[in-house]
């Protein structure tokens, strides 16, 4: 599935508008409930520590405070 991003929309702003279930609970990027792999792409991330660093060296990302910079697939 594709989706064209507005100007500063999450990653979990963008699944939601397409239709498409990402798990939540914080969103503040402090759970890491939201966590998914980041297949392709650049994101940045204004995360709180919900990710380890063993877990973003393995592409995941928090679709809550990811926000995509160009194209970005997920593992969804």
């Amino acid at each position: 599935m594709e989706h064209l991003c507005a100007p500063g929309e999450t990653l979990l702003d963008a699944a939601r508008n397409s239709g498409l279930y990402i798990p939540t609970a914080c969103q503040q990027g402090i759970c890491g409930t939201c966590r998914t792999v980041k297949l392709s792409g650049d994101v940045v991330i204004d995360d709180l520590g919900g990710l380890s660093l063993q877990e973003k060296a393995a592409g995941y990302v928090l679709a809550c405070c990811s926000r995509p910079q160009g194209t970005v697939c997920l593992d969804l």
